[in-house]
């Protein structure tokens, strides 16, 4: 529901959504000078949780979590150029290194991607540019 400023329409393969009254959206077309869509206020997903699963779709939102034990690799799928994403791996009876694949991305880890600490959750950050996804992560939570 929009209240107060609003305005919505297409017209020769031009879109533009946009409301205003601090609740700042816009959605327009190529060539906006904004960016193809623009929020004021905190723009979030719901968690998607896929149990002890070894393959994430990023299409069921940005941050995952998995009790995988790393034992094998996960494999990631759905990763959008210049998307940034999250899995939170669970597992706390392991230590073993979490190996993530993509068709045709390349995973650049910062630190060197290591064994994580026993007992302990670990949170992976992905940034995908072009086919290379930077990867920085923590152990220890």
């Amino acid at each position: 529901m929009i209240s107060g400023a609003a305005a919505y329409g297409s017209s020769n393969s031009t879109v533009s959504i946009s409301a205003n009254n601090n609740a700042v959206v816009a959605i327009s077309s190529a060539g906006a000078s904004q960016g193809q869509v623009s929020v004021t206020g905190q723009l979030t997903s719901n968690v998607y949780d896929a149990g002890s699963g070894t393959s994430l779709n990023f299409d069921y939102g940005n941050v995952q979590t998995t009790s995988h034990n790393c034992s094998t690799g996960i494999t990631l799928s759905n990763m959008r150029d210049g998307g940034a994403y999250t899995v939170v791996v669970t597992d706390t009876t392991g230590t073993a290194t979490c190996a993530f694949t993509h068709t045709g991305l390349t995973f650049r880890f910062m630190p060197a991607n290591d064994l994580r600490n026993s007992g302990k959750h670990t949170v992976y950050t992905f940034v995908r540019v072009g086919t290379i996804v930077y990867v920085s992560w923590i152990s220890g939570f």
